[in-house]
């Protein structure tokens, strides 16, 4: 399997480092967890967001130069990080927790509802009170008929001494539920210059009903739904489709 993470982790730091909001969300909610499971936590931003006192983080993906590049920037007292597929906990051997986190569309990387319904499994059994947070995107209804969306601008930021640019071409197949999202990383402004790197992103689109579907499957079930991490209400156009299942 391709890693498209494999090329970009310092990319995605700069890209995300000022992402506070979700971090926030988490964070009130958690007060009292000792333990914390991240999964899907890429280079960390979310698993040392959470780092408290007296609680323990614990980051999990399956890249491991996200790994890598997470644990080459540990600090004192920040999360502990492994590389594992979050399908199969169990081989992990993590022990328990007292929340779970995926963030950031991590959980839809998981390219069927069979291995989505296996993580839940997998997290309902090392999981002891507390929450579930799950966020993924939103389906947008108003281009699931527009198959192709042509490349375009998205981010540009300095990684180093380096002017990156990063573009995105979006392929829609939507009786499939899936999105490919192909990231395409540039320096510098020069017209029809190469990438320096392209990134393969695919995820499996969820609608609010089945996630609930999901969660109870796996003995969860849906606590709260939002539309954004300032706690606003789920419905049509939001971004974000976030849960808090227990």
């Amino acid at each position: 399997m391709v890693d498209p993470y494999a090329q970009i982790p310092a990319f995605y730091d700069v890209e995300f480092a000022a992402a506070t909001a979700d971090i926030s969300t988490y964070f009130r909610d958690l007060s009292g967890a000792r333990r914390v499971l991240v999964l899907g936590c890429g280079t960390g931003r979310v698993s040392d967001g959470l780092v408290g006192p007296d609680r323990e983080v614990v980051g999990v993906d399956l890249s491991g130069p996200m790994i890598a590049r997470a644990q080459a920037a540990r600090r004192d007292g920040v999360a502990r990080y492994v590389v594992g597929d979050m399908c199969r906990l169990a081989e992990l051997s993590l022990g328990f927790f007292d929340a779970v986190v995926i963030p950031n569309a991590a959980f839809s990387f998981l390219p069927s509802r069979r291995e989505q319904l296996q993580c839940l499994q997998q997290v309902r059994a090392l999981l002891r009170d507390g929450p579930l947070w799950i966020d993924v995107p939103m389906p947008d209804f108003g281009l699931m008929g527009t198959p192709h969306s042509p490349e375009a601008p998205a981010w540009r930021g300095l990684v180093g001494e380096l002017d990156v640019r990063r573009t995105r071409e979006v392929f829609r197949t939507p009786v499939a539920q899936r999105l490919l999202l192909r990231d395409r990383y540039y320096t510098g402004d020069e017209a029809g210059s190469q990438p320096i790197c392209v990134s393969d992103l695919h995820l499996r689109l969820i609608f609010p009903a089945e996630l609930e579907w999901l969660l109870e499957s796996a003995g969860f079930y849906a606590d709260a739904l939002y539309g954004n991490h300032a706690g606003g209400a789920l419905a049509d156009g939001c971004d974000r489709l976030l849960c808090r299942a227990l």
